[in-house]
């Protein structure tokens, strides 16, 4: 017995969910097409189709999900030899495997339907069905392109639904083959023709419905590559509600029928004048706005020139000045008042005081030699003595001198 360290121990569930990822992994089990005939065929309440698939060989389990099943193009029924396109996976509960089915067709069609898948896995790899890549369609087309049959009645659908939406909108009408050997070339000639022009701002690719085979144009690479490669938006139209056209995978917009595009590329001609008049008067406000605020912006920079104006600047200095002039003449004169009161105060008194006073009174002051007399005894009979009086001198001659005591 092997020794149980060497085994890995798991439960059933694990088991089943470790298996159920190597099948999802397994690169040809993802992607397989395969033919056998339907027995237990059941569609449930939920949308869901359960069934199996056998030969004489074997069986397995098939279930088709309701998103997938929604798109059955014929009504399978038991004993019915079918190709399902799909991958191989696990019911972890049951721990039964099964063939999750994506596409079914009736087993007539399968080689064709198995070159189509191809044909879309190799497009999907290069990322010509990328999201990414699709364009916005422009919400104000000058000119419209309609690469459809020229007597078809999608051509008629369209071209009346333009008028009515919008008359003021130019169409282009290309006309090609929709179906048979031709028409696959004639629609990729035609999308590269237009491609190179400078006029056309979407181009609806489209015609009415039919059989698959009918439409199997639309699904021819060179199509799906000019659809891909062009540089104006592409809108699909194919009136088909079962089946895919590739081109449909790489265009910018799906649309489900010619008369529905019509209606997604031409805008309501009514709605472009109101939003033409919103725009004008949301343009006329915002310009009142911008000349309201530059006019206030303006009336600021005046206002802040004339306060900084040199002139200002001047006047205020010169008003200044000549304020400072009258204070200083109003505080020079108080000045001088207020000297000539002390001065006139001081002479009066330094003339109470001057020995000179008295004479004004009749006296006289006596000099000799330039020094005043005081005394009698400094006198001598014969000197000259000069006496000052009010209002002049007189020089006098010393003939006698006695004292009060004599």
């Amino acid at each position: 017995m092997p020794q149980a360290v060497n085994i890995p121990h798991m439960g059933v569930g694990q088991l089943n969910a470790y298996v159920q990822q190597l099948l999802e992994e397994d690169v040809l089990l993802s992607q397989v097409a395969v033919e056998g005939e339907i027995s237990a065929f059941k569609r449930y309440p939920s949308g869901h189709c359960y069934f199996t698939l056998k030969d004489a060989e074997g069986a397995i389990s098939g279930v088709m999900f309701k998103w997938y099943a929604a798109h059955l193009a014929f009504a399978p029924r038991d004993g019915m030899r079918v190709v399902a396109f799909g991958s191989v996976t696990l019911y972890v509960r049951d721990g039964r495997y099964q063939l999750a089915v994506r596409a079914l067709m009736p087993a007539g069609e399968g080689a064709l339907a198995a070159q189509l898948e191809a044909l879309k896995r190799r497009l999907a790899a290069e990322g010509l069905f990328d999201q990414a890549r699709k364009r916005p369609l422009p919400a104000y087309p000058r000119r419209v392109a309609l690469v459809t049959s020229g007597q078809g009645a999608a051509l008629r659908d369209m071209l009346r639904i333009s008028a009515r939406r919008n008359p003021a909108i130019g169409v282009l009408v290309c006309p090609v083959a929709v179906q048979g050997a031709e028409a696959a070339g004639e629609i990729a000639a035609m999308l590269e023709k237009i491609g190179r022009r400078d006029d056309i701002d979407v181009i609806i690719v489209g015609r009415g419905g039919g059989s698959a085979e009918d439409l199997m144009a639309f699904s021819d690479e060179r199509v799906v590559r000019a659809v891909a490669g062009c540089p104006v938006p592409v809108v699909s139209a194919i009136g088909h509600e079962v089946d895919t056209p590739l081109c449909d995978l790489a265009a910018d917009v799906r649309a489900a029928t010619p008369s529905h595009a019509a209606e997604l590329v031409f805008p309501l001609l009514s709605e472009w004048k109101q939003r033409v008049r919103q725009a004008r008067q949301a343009m006329a406000e915002d310009a009142r706005g911008r000349l309201a605020g530059a006019s206030q912006r303006v009336d600021g920079a005046r206002t802040l020139l004339e306060a900084r104006h040199p002139g200002r600047a001047i006047e205020t200095a010169r008003q200044r000045l000549e304020t400072c002039r009258q204070l200083l003449d109003e505080r020079m004169a108080g000045q001088l008042n207020r000297r000539a009161l002390a001065l006139g105060r001081a002479t009066a008194a330094l003339e109470g005081v001057s020995p000179l006073a008295p004479l004004g009174r009749g006296y006289a002051l006596l000099q000799l030699n330039g020094a005043p007399v005081r005394s009698v005894a400094a006198l001598a009979v014969g000197d000259k003595v000069e006496a000052r009086l009010a209002d002049g001198r007189a020089y006098l001659t010393v003939e006698g001198k006695a004292t009060d005591g004599e």
